[in-house]
């Protein structure tokens, strides 16, 4: 009877080690690079290849843009924060990017990265779910971010669809 019970045991851990192996790799085949130490997760967004490889749907553009604001507000080598804003900003609409001009939008971000790091806060993940579309080119998307500390932060996405390419047009906070 002894043998049976720690035979029962064994195998539920045994069981529970293999699912969780399991999700793991489905969640590192979604997220390659989330395994990674940081700055080789920085060095991989900032080798992002936008050109041929740029996100086809709303869903795919806010996974891409949560994977830089988890590396940027994660703990990012500050050296390489400037081109990972730069290469962020490739995903962002015209009308966007015109109100916040590049070298303001590093310099704030710097800032806000300095506030929530002297705050112990950073950006551990960011999930994205489904797009709401209003007609065929703008859509919205509910990004939730967490954080240390066990805080999240929810915000929604506004995208449209610019020169054939989903972009985000703008973002607000919605708890």
């Amino acid at each position: 009877m002894r043998d049976i019970k720690a035979g029962s045991v064994f195998a539920a851990f045994a069981a529970i080690f293999v699912l969780a192996l399991a999700v793991s790799a489905v969640r590192a085949d979604r997220n390659p690079d989330k395994f990674m130490p940081g700055r080789v997760r920085a060095q991989s967004l900032l080798e992002t290849d936008l050109d041929g490889d740029y996100p086809q749907d709303p869903a795919a553009l806010a996974e891409l843009n949560g994977r830089f604001v988890e590396c940027l507000y994660g703990g990012a080598d500050e050296s390489l924060i400037p081109g990972l804003i730069r290469k962020q900003r490739r995903l962002f609409a015209g009308a966007l990017l015109e109100l916040n001009p590049e070298e303001e939008a590093v310099s704030r971000a710097m800032e806000q990265i300095g506030r929530m790091s002297g705050r112990g806060l950073r950006i551990t993940g960011a999930e994205a779910g489904e797009p709401v579309y209003d007609g065929a080119d703008a859509c919205s998307v509910t990004v939730t971010e967490y954080m240390t500390r066990n805080m999240r932060d929810t915000l929604e996405y506004t995208m449209i669809r610019e020169n054939g390419r989903w972009k985000i047009y703008g973002f607000k906070r919605t708890a």
